[in-house]
């Protein structure tokens, strides 16, 4: 990727997506299920380049797990 500044102005994901993670209108994604899925993003940087990105994303189950002892 070439150095300097840019503009991210398009993420392509599709409803298969939505069920793994969540992008908010900043670009900020959320874990919102186990899975994993894709994001392609479009960076135009300022000298009319585009860059295209593939994030792979995996989100694993969440678990909790608690251990208790009796106290005397």
């Amino acid at each position: 990727m070439a150095k300097g500044s840019g503009t991210v102005y398009l993420y392509y994901y599709n409803e298969e997506t939505k069920k793994v993670v969540k992008v908010d209108g900043n670009g900020r994604v959320t874990a919102a299920g186990a899975g994993t899925t894709a994001i392609i993003t479009v960076i135009k940087l300022y000298h009319n380049e585009t860059v295209i990105i593939k994030t792979k994303i995996t989100v694993k189950k969440a678990s909790i797990s608690f251990t208790s002892s009796k106290s005397t």
